[in-house]
């Protein structure tokens, strides 16, 4: 992954984190959203290595898109 573009994702989940723990009134919203952005990190911090499984499922479910038309 493109080292830049990382680095936005990451501060835009850091950003969110942050804004979640403060103003997040209900608990299981809360860790809800903060289990959503930590997975969501795992992903942008593993990246390279799950591309190709990324990119197989996206184009296999194109290829099923396509043919439910």
């Amino acid at each position: 992954m493109n080292k830049e573009l990382k680095t936005k994702l990451t501060n835009v989940l850091k950003a969110e984190f942050d804004y979640v723990r403060m103003h997040e009134n209900s608990s299981n919203a809360r860790l809800d959203k903060m289990n959503d952005i930590y997975h969501i990190g795992q992903i942008i911090e593993h990246f390279d290595e799950l591309e190709p499984i990324i990119a197989d499922y996206l184009n296999k479910k194109a290829r099923k898109e396509k043919f439910e038309r």
